[in-house]
């Protein structure tokens, strides 16, 4: 239903209304993010935040090395099985930072945000 009524979307008129209500919003909420109250509450949540996420990952990292530590006894690991899972788990992780940093997709983006509607 909705495509059905923005079927003109393509018109230069309604094109250049979107992209002037996009850049006037963009005006507010500069000048609302600007006021260093409003910055300081975000800093204060985003430190919060940052502080419980880092404890909560530092526990389960701990716990899951204490596991590994554990699991190595059991099973009597020597230098080569903790080779092994070293290569793979930095294998794990380079794969998965090449793919983010390569990754073609913009993160936070929608689609709808294109450069040549901007007024200016």
């Amino acid at each position: 239903m909705a495509k059905d009524q923005h079927k003109n979307v393509n018109d230069p008129e309604i094109r250049k209304i979107e992209a002037a209500n996009r850049k006037g919003a963009k005006n507010v909420v500069g000048d609302i993010l600007s006021d260093p109250e409003v910055q300081g509450m975000i800093k204060g949540a985003l430190l919060k935040e940052t502080v419980k996420n880092s404890m909560v990952m530092a526990c389960i990292l701990i716990g899951a090395l204490k596991i590994y530590d554990v699991a190595k006894i059991i099973i009597g690991f020597n230098w080569i099985g903790d080779l092994i899972i070293s290569v793979i788990l930095l294998g794990v992780g380079l794969i998965y930072l090449f793919q983010a940093m390569f990754s073609l997709k913009k993160n936070g983006h929608s689609e709808t945000d294109r450069s040549d509607t901007d007024v200016g």
